[in-house]
């Protein structure tokens, strides 16, 4: 009989531990599939976050008038509009159309740009050179007046390169001086400077 029962005590006890044993692999599964739905809604949370955050930020480039390219998001700013003839002082306009860009550029910390100043062929090339950086310098100057740290921002003269249009009448001219920034994370056409960029850089747009 005392035997009988020893088995029958051990028997119960097997299968106490195989019932706890299932026990915690049911609560480990349970456990795990928890942590695994917690890891889908964080993901799809972020997922609609970063759309989100797309979606402003494609209708606030929109409404900069910014045109994508192969080199990212570009503006492109009429000549006449920031600067009166042979000058690189900013006019009221052209504050106006800055302010906007320093706006977007505060909300989006991640963001960096380069300026690049361009002229007609009017003019000697050296003086259509140190006029182009003059007027990227000066775009650069009331973006950083504005608040935007000055390690965002790169500033670049071309002088007469990369005509958009002829310079063979007012109209091609007029859209040929211009001052374009490059809204994303390239180094643009060069990281040297103008000079340098205009004896050294290659290919049209």
């Amino acid at each position: 009989r005392s035997r009988i029962a020893r088995e029958l005590a051990h028997a119960r006890a097997g299968e106490r531990q195989s019932q706890e044993a299932r026990l915690r692999e049911t609560e480990e599964a349970r456990d795990r599939a928890q942590a695994r739905a917690k890891e889908v809604e964080a993901a799809r949370d972020l997922n609609d976050r970063l759309s989100a955050q797309l979606r402003r930020l494609q209708a606030q480039v929109a409404e900069l008038q910014a045109r994508e390219t192969e080199r990212g998001w570009i503006l492109t700013l009429a000549g006449d509009l920031l600067f009166d003839a042979g000058n690189a002082a900013i006019k009221p306009g052209g504050r106006r159309a800055l302010g906007n860009l320093a706006r977007f550029m505060r909300e989006h910390a991640e963001r960096k740009i380069v300026i690049e100043g361009f002229t007609d062929d009017r003019g000697s090339p050296e003086a259509n050179q140190r006029l182009s950086e003059r007027r990227a310098a000066a775009v650069r100057d009331v973006l950083v007046r504005e608040g935007i740290e000055p390690e965002r921002i790169a500033a670049h003269g071309f002088g007469g390169a990369y005509p958009v249009a002829s310079n063979s009448d007012a109209a091609g001219r007029q859209l040929n001086r211009r001052v374009e920034i490059l809204i994303g994370e390239t180094v643009g056409r060069a990281a040297t400077g103008g000079t340098a960029s205009k004896n050294g850089a290659s290919g049209a747009r």
